[in-house]
């Protein structure tokens, strides 16, 4: 995962690799959209959107557990437009 310091990502100021034996956290509380990965903490926007990079990182750990293949340009472009919905 690298993090970028606006969304033209031209200069990068943190790069967190994601393990199979990576922690993914969250934290309890009404509207709380903060999350966590390894030791860094991050903050959603909102509740809907701290579940979707939860998920996120959730699959690439299952898909590293399970050894899948790289998926295909046509595969990203699917994943792409489900995050976009």
């Amino acid at each position: 995962l690298v993090l970028y310091t606006d969304e033209w990502c031209e200069q990068e100021i943190l790069s967190i690799s994601i393990l199979e034996s990576s922690v993914v956290s969250t934290r309890k509380g009404a509207y709380c959209t903060v999350f966590g990965i390894n030791n860094e903490l991050f903050s959603a926007r909102t509740e809907d959107e701290r579940e979707l990079w939860l998920r996120a990182v959730s699959n690439i750990k299952v898909k590293l557990m399970f050894d899948a293949p790289d998926p295909s340009p046509q595969e990203l472009e699917v994943f792409r437009s489900a995050v976009s919905e």
